[in-house]
């Protein structure tokens, strides 16, 4: 594999980026995202649950998270089918790019790494959706298991299914942000440039998406009276 210049700084770029958002993102400014706010009312959505009798449309509600990510994750793997089909047209995809507008495409490091990473985003994408999956699959065990009668056995089972549901939510935003990359590692196909812009151009993506953007404040708005009425003694 010959690694010019703009490969290992596309390389460099989406390493540390990768890495540094999931860092800043879920370790130090947690608790501005929008998956904090949403935790927030995922507790309330729980508590409230376990005051109810009749129970289905909470049931109804989990089925369809189990779904968006089941969906998620079989895409992945057909993803990751796909682009182990294009390992075996890798000579004529090469040639294919060297004659197409974007001469530099074929120049550095060989079209079959590239193909790999990208399946390999997918399969990283892949795993954490089916093991979100699977948490939301006992989250549904333990939803079913909830005390009628409030009390220290409801209060306990309430905060277990709560951190539950946050793990698994936890690992749905780690496998969704596995799309996001595998689209940065897709424009490294087409020029050795494409990793780091597209990169950077997923991080600007991802971090509007959880810390500006409207549906961050009208949830924080919603969060705000919530708050309020909890600090009152």
């Amino acid at each position: 594999m010959n690694f010019n210049v703009f490969d290992v700084a596309g390389l460099l770029v989406f390493t540390v980026g990768w890495f540094g958002y999931v860092w800043y993102a879920d370790k130090h400014s947690q608790h501005l995202s929008i998956a904090a706010h949403m935790d927030s009312i995922r507790r309330d959505w729980i508590t409230a649950m376990a005051a109810r009798e009749v129970r289905i449309f909470d049931s109804q509600i989990q089925s369809a998270l189990m779904q968006g990510v089941g969906f998620l994750a079989s895409t992945a793997v057909l993803m990751i089918g796909a682009m182990t089909a294009m390992l075996g047209y890798s000579v004529e995809a090469s040639f294919s790019m060297s004659s197409a507008v974007f001469e530099m495409g074929s120049i550095g490091v060989d079209w079959r790494f590239k193909v790999m990473l990208v399946a390999g985003v997918f399969a990283f994408a892949f795993f954490k959706l089916m093991w979100s999956y699977r948490l939301f699959n006992y989250c549904a065990v333990l939803m079913g298991a909830m005390p009628e009668a409030a009390g220290d056995d409801q209060r306990n089972r309430i905060e277990q299914l709560a951190q539950l549901h946050m793990l698994a939510a936890e690992h749905f935003n780690n496998g969704l942000r596995g799309y996001f990359f595998a689209l940065a590692c897709f424009l490294w196909l087409l020029h050795p440039l494409g990793l780091s812009v597209g990169t950077i151009w997923v991080l600007y993506v991802l971090w509007r998406r959880d810390f500006a953007s409207r549906s961050r404040d009208i949830i924080s708005a919603a969060l705000a009276p919530h708050s309020r009425d909890s600090a009152k003694p």
